[in-house]
């Protein structure tokens, strides 16, 4: 709204951006299937620790050996592979949106703690949550 600083209003914007493409998940994916667009697009939104290439493959009705060959084949990416990016950018979208302490965010995403969180985010980024969440805030003020 009016009222709101411009400063403020393109930060935000940046964090917006941010979260959504660092890291990015290749955006031709979500338009690579019709097939499976409406399955992603919930999926980038509500990925959890916990969801399993099983748990998809029940719900398309096939068997995991199945829905992962045919997945593979029409997205170019292996189930369990894009179910580690989505909750990479996840992790970064909720470090970057707020103030959250990772616990909360462990919690939240289905980690059984901020280690498992932290441990994971690191193997998978590099660096850790607070480092990232310091580099990328500090960027943007």
């Amino acid at each position: 709204p009016a009222t709101i600083p411009i400063n403020c209003r393109i930060r935000a914007v940046i964090l917006e951006f941010c979260a959504d493409y660092i890291p990015a998940v290749d955006q031709r994916l979500l338009a690579s299937s019709e097939r499976y667009h409406d399955m992603l697009m919930h999926l980038r939104k509500t990925v959890t620790a916990r969801t399993t290439v099983m748990e998809l493959a029940a719900k398309w009705g096939m068997r995991p050996d199945v829905f992962t060959r045919s997945f593979h084949r029409d997205i170019g990416y292996s189930p369990s592979g894009l179910l580690k990016q989505f909750l990479i950018q996840r992790i970064s979208r909720n470090l970057l949106g707020g103030d959250a302490p990772l616990k909360v965010i462990a919690e939240d995403l289905g980690f059984c703690s901020e280690y498992h969180l932290s441990a994971y985010f690191k193997r998978q980024i590099g660096m850790a949550p607070g480092q990232y969440r310091r580099h990328f805030l500090n960027k943007t003020r």
